[in-house]
């Protein structure tokens, strides 16, 4: 994807307006991700079944007569450049000719290209002529209502539109279009928004008359809710609060009632230790039931700033205004934290460090350039709910609070410039005034655009570090794909005003995305913002998927590794809260009752003190491992802990930080422990089933030991010679490093473990037999056969027909397809050589061996 103008890197490396190769000029075919750029470049066509663009037939046809006779492909000879190309579709004049296309339209006399001919989402709602996207039937279609700004056209498009009076908006009219007609009113797409009733009217299904994401979630008691896992998005009823019974609402799992009204149950409404454990959604911190996401979370004050310039009430991704999007976001996260319940009062502490509970604060950002104050402040470009409302600009952990300021800022968007260091200044007010008793201070920015105040940051930035404040950023982007000119320079902005290191406390993240990539991450010690965050201990209890590797899961009696989902999860045992259903479980699971917590937990296995002991149970190991001590500080323990590699996937078998060997030749058990562990050459020709590589200075697994053929031809990395079973070439190279000094050997990932098997176009001793073969090419130079190169290929008609090739006019040569829209490049490759890039990556034995070798 280096010089693929689609991708974030590839818009920066490739020059753009002048085309580089091809009969046509263009870019490489596969770089087209759009249907109807395709389809411009003479030398490309769109696959309807791949979805893809691709080199034409037409482009095989290096002779005059075979490439007009080719009408199937609407091929032509180009004579200015000497080859075959398609003709360019829709290029009709008559009438009749484009309506038989099915991929054409005649529009003002004209024959076009239908609109809206779009494979993907993105691009589908890009399109400026208006298409909606529905990933229920991957179709991008065009939506005329959307189109219309003024009520006279819109009811123009009678029986397709509607007029909104209260929002001024022409929106599609799904419903009525049906009535009298059921089976129209229940198709699976229509449905979602219609509903058929006994007056056989098809009408509105609750909410789907918001198509506003502010005035959905503003309905009373969260009655409805903006939902964006699908396309188009759209307002839909909330489950729980659709139930005005009582009764009816307690029988729902995930609802309960309160203050009159069904609503939706979080972690916090539980307040049973059993009954949190139980949930695998919920986990008990500190005396209270809390999301599994934040039940490592410490004691937090977080002051989030958001850009509310104008730029932010454009679409970003699945919704229509990013502003109102961000706030109903920050509502769903602080439902989730761990809240201290306080109202925002100043002065108020909280509940105290040990806790693990939250506050938080909300000032929004923005201003007008023309109104610079003359010490350079932008007036008016910072704003918190004003007193009397909400927590009224202060630290809160009350949740009434918090949905009223947020409330406000959706009504009060400022809407104009990108100016910050005003609200970087008020948060530094508010954490400078908060208790200095050990809590986390966070700074949470979340911006688009590049802030136009930078010179004047540096104060407020110093006044937040004295709050001993960690400033986290976050580049909110629009859709999937980096706007290199947008994101680049938010970034940039940002990166000034991050704590540093830079890098750890930087994001750039799609709207979209942000409650996987962030939110749900925010207190996990596995993370780089989780690392500085939570502070454990040796005895700390954390929720089972923070838990990285099956050791640390496997000795967490609430906890069980998953192999098939190669994370830790929950233990069975935690569903059992009475001790007569805990001790009576299966046995397989072994359970065993907690007296003292008067929980059910998972049996401790490998509990033993001493190394007798341990080793006298078959399924326990001891050994010694690298923690750390109450103060943070390095320490090695010795304990004794499950045995090892015991694993049933490859992913969850190469993960175990123990060192474990996936051999996929084996039906069962096929995750080893490693053989051969020695590290001088004694030890190691001391084992007869080990042999010693000089060359890469390591021991491994002696190779080729079959007695009879049968074994031996089944062996990838042997055959049968002389009535016995000898190795082939490169086989005696035992790791990538060393297998890398003979030209002729290459590292082989298809199998496990991965070894050094020798090429396949080694295989050919002479020119003759070496040029016959398609796949490989002789290199003179060097007088060995290696793998065919598109740069030995001098004739541009014989390049293009070679797959993964590209004619560049640049270069007027060929090149591999994937660099044929690159221009002339320097490039500096920095790759980290630190001790932890020599573990094994993967099937590569050595991460930076393994980087060189791609490289």
């Amino acid at each position: 994807g280096l010089c693929d103008p689609s991708t974030a890197w590839g818009k920066l490396v490739t020059e753009t307006g002048t085309g580089s190769g091809g009969t046509s000029g263009s870019v490489p075919c596969p770089q087209y991700k759009v249907k109807t750029e395709c389809n411009a470049d003479s030398s490309c066509a769109w696959g309807a079944t791949t979805s893809s663009c691709s080199v034409t037939a037409c482009a095989a046809h290096c002779d005059q007569a075979v490439c007009v006779a080719d009408t199937p492909n609407h091929c032509d000879w180009e004579s200015a450049a000497n080859g075959c190309v398609k003709k360019m579709p829709c290029s009709y004049t008559k009438q009749a000719a484009c309506v038989r296309d099915t991929e054409c339209q005649w529009k003002e006399d004209v024959c076009v290209e239908k609109v809206c001919n779009h494979a993907d989402e993105e691009p589908c709602v890009e399109d400026p002529v208006g298409c909606v996207y529905d990933s229920a039937t991957q179709v991008c279609y065009e939506e005329p209502c959307q189109t219309k700004t003024e009520e006279l056209m819109c009811l123009d498009l009678s029986g397709q539109c509607e007029w909104d009076v209260d929002h001024s908006l022409c929106k599609p009219d799904r419903c009525s279009v049906c009535t009298g007609n059921q089976t129209c009113c229940e198709d699976p797409i229509r449905s979602l928004w219609c509903e058929f009733e006994s007056t056989s009217a098809c009408v509105k299904r609750p909410c789907v008359e918001y198509i506003d994401e502010m005035a959905c979630v503003e309905v009373p008691d969260d009655k409805c809710y903006w939902d964006s896992a699908t396309s188009p998005a759209m307002c839909r009823e909330a489950f729980c609060p659709s139930f005005d019974d009582e009764d009816a609402c307690n029988q729902e799992a995930e609802c309960h009632y309160d203050f009159g009204v069904c609503m939706n149950s979080h972690c916090s409404d539980v307040h049973d230790t059993c009954a949190c454990t139980s949930d695998t959604e919920c986990f008990w911190h500190n005396g209270v039931c809390v999301g599994i996401h934040y039940g490592a979370c410490p004691t937090m004050d977080i002051v989030v700033l958001i850009e509310g310039s104008a730029a932010m009430s454009s679409v970003f991704g699945r919704h229509p205004h990013g502003f109102q999007a961000l706030l109903e976001m920050m509502r769903a996260w602080a439902s989730l934290l761990p809240l201290t319940g306080d109202i925002g009062k100043a002065g108020q502490s909280g509940l105290g460090y040990a806790d693990g509970l939250t506050r938080i604060a909300f000032v929004q950002f923005s201003g007008n350039k023309n109104k610079k104050q003359g010490s350079g402040v932008v007036a008016g470009s910072a704003a918190v709910t004003p007193v009397g409302t909400g927590a009224a600009g202060r630290l809160t952990g009350y949740m009434p609070d918090i949905k009223t300021d947020l409330i406000w800022h959706e009504t009060n968007m400022l809407g104009e410039d990108t100016f910050v260091s005003a609200a970087l200044d008020i948060a530094g007010n508010l954490l400078n005034a908060a208790p200095k008793d050990g809590r986390k201070k966070i700074v949470l920015l979340l911006q688009s655009n590049k802030a136009g105040d930078m010179d004047r940051v540096d104060q407020p930035l110093a006044k937040l570090k004295a709050a001993d404040a960690h400033v986290f950023g976050i580049v909110v982007r629009r859709t999937s794909q980096h706007a290199a000119d947008v994101d680049l320079a938010a970034e940039e902005s940002l990166r000034r005003l991050v704590t540093e290191p830079q890098d750890q406390h930087l994001m750039n993240v799609q709207i979209d995305k942000l409650e996987e990539e962030v939110f749900d991450r925010w207190c996990n010690p596995e993370t780089a913002w989780g690392q500085w965050l939570v502070v454990l201990h040796t005895d700390s209890k954390v929720p089972c998927g923070f838990h990285a590797t099956s050791h640390e899961c496997d000795k967490d009696s609430g906890c069980a590794w998953d192999d098939s989902l190669v994370k830790c999860t929950k233990s069975p045992c935690l569903q059992f809260c009475k001790q007569e259903d805990c001790e009576s479980a299966d046995e397989k699971l072994r359970c065993e009752w907690d007296g003292t917590d008067s929980t059910c937990a998972k049996e401790q296995v490998c509990a033993y003190d001493a190394e007798g002991t341990c080793m006298a149970d078959l399924e326990c190991w001891w050994t010694e491992r690298m923690t750390t001590d109450d103060t943070g500080n390095p320490a090695m323990m010795s304990t004794c802990e499950p045995v090892p590699c015991k694993h049933l996937t490859e992913s969850a078998c190469l993960s175990d930080d123990f060192g474990c060997v996936w051999d996929s030749s084996l039906a069962t058990d096929r995750c080893q422990i490693p053989k051969c562990p020695y590290v001088t050459s004694g030890e190691c020709t001391a084992d007869p089933q080990c042999v010693w590589d000089a060359v890469a200075e390591a021991c491994g697994v002696r190779q080729c030991t079959h007695a009879t053929q049968t074994p031996c031809d089944a062996d990838v990395k042997c055959k049968w010679d002389a009535n016995t079973c000898v190795e082939l070439p490169c086989v005696q190279h035992l790791d990538e490093s060393s297998c890398n000094t003979e030209p002729s050997c290459e590292w082989d990932v298809s199998a496990s473990p991965a070894y050094c098997k020798e090429t396949y176009c080694s295989r050919w001793k002479g020119e003759g037999d070496c040029n016959g073969d398609a796949s490989c090419g002789w290199d003179a130079t060097a007088a060995t056969c290696v793998e065919s190169d598109c740069e030995l290929i001098d004739k541009e008609c014989e390049c293009m027909q070679t797959p993964a090739c590209f004619w560049s006019s640049q270069s007027n040569g060929c090149v591999a397809e994937v660099f044929g829209a690159c221009p002339a490049l320097d490039i500096v490759v920095a790759v980290d050589g630190s001790a932890g890039m020599a573990r094994s990556f993967g099937r590569h034995p050595s991460g930076i061996v393994a980087l060189m070798s791609m490289l």
